[in-house]
């Protein structure tokens, strides 16, 4: 069994972010910062992008990153008006690995490190809401035990400047 939990971080830069409407990216699944899932099962992890402002940005990079690692990433969907894929579909959606690879065992060699998430939109903007939305499978073999889900952000931009984004709550399983 896999015990999914958070960790809850006070700083006084969160208070600033709601203070000046600046965002939150914040892991969560069925509105849980945390679940217990069984090895064999999937589950949907979204990434919620919160401001007290009416900030509107049009493009987003973020990391996600697992500790330990150990759990399959099988599929991700970006929120609207965001496109996802690469190619033909989504040419502006730049994460890694894309979904087109195939179910990746998050560990330390594949993909190595946190999966990267980048997103530019080429025309309208994306405000709150959720902002991606990740399939993880527990594998059939998992040890079992607490695995930390972060999400660290890089850069949300509104086309003339940075939004300062800070991460949310962390997601345990």
């Amino acid at each position: 069994m896999l015990r999914i939990c958070s960790v809850t971080l006070v700083c006084s830069l969160a208070l600033t972010a709601v203070v000046n409407g600046d965002y939150t990216l914040t892991p969560t699944s069925g509105g849980l910062s945390q679940i217990i899932r069984n090895p064999g099962t999937s589950f949907t992890l979204n990434f919620l992008l919160t401001s007290d402002g009416s900030n509107e940005h049009t493009s987003a990079i973020f990391d996600v990153s697992f500790s330990p690692y150990g759990i399959l990433y099988t599929d991700y969907a970006w929120g609207s008006p965001y496109e996802t894929g690469d190619g033909n579909v989504g040419i502006y959606d730049w994460s890694d690995p894309s979904p087109e690879s195939g179910p990746q065992l998050n560990s330390g060699d594949s993909p190595a490190g946190p999966i990267n998430f980048q997103n530019f939109l080429p025309s309208g903007s994306f405000s709150t809401g959720t902002l991606l939305s990740l399939v993880l499978t527990v594998p059939a073999d998992h040890p079992g035990g607490q695995v930390i889900i972060r999400a660290i952000p890089d850069t949300f931009d509104d086309g003339f400047g940075s939004i300062l984004t800070d991460p949310g709550e962390d997601f345990c399983a």
